[in-house]
């Protein structure tokens, strides 16, 4: 049996082998566009989780966050004063701090 393609004889073994090449093109083309889809709907996915966060968890969260960098910001500030305290008083801070350890277990 022959083939011709373009004028030209073609054996099965070539006709095989581009039939082959076309049937891994379409699985590539395939797995090409699952892959796709799986990334577009992940982006989706994640656009509607961080839109949600923001709409309904951002109000009870928010507090808490600014509470935080409030914390942040006084942190060093508050140090700093504390320090100024103890070389003021001329009080040893390791012993400060072992005195409110006392203190607190006296009350509870």
């Amino acid at each position: 049996m022959e083939y011709f393609y373009r004028g030209d004889y073609l054996c099965r073994e070539e006709r095989n082998v581009k039939e082959n090449k076309e049937e891994y093109q379409k699985e590539y083309q395939d797995k090409e566009y699952h892959r796709k889809l799986k990334y577009l709907a992940g982006i989706v996915v994640i656009t509607f989780s961080v839109y949600a966060s923001f709409k309904y968890l951002l109000v009870y969260v928010w507090p808490f966050v600014l509470g935080v960098l409030a914390a942040l910001l006084l942190e060093k500030p508050v140090n700093s004063i504390y320090v100024w305290i103890c070389k003021r008083i001329r009080l040893d801070k390791r012993k400060v701090h072992v005195q409110i350890i006392k203190e607190h277990r006296i009350k509870a």
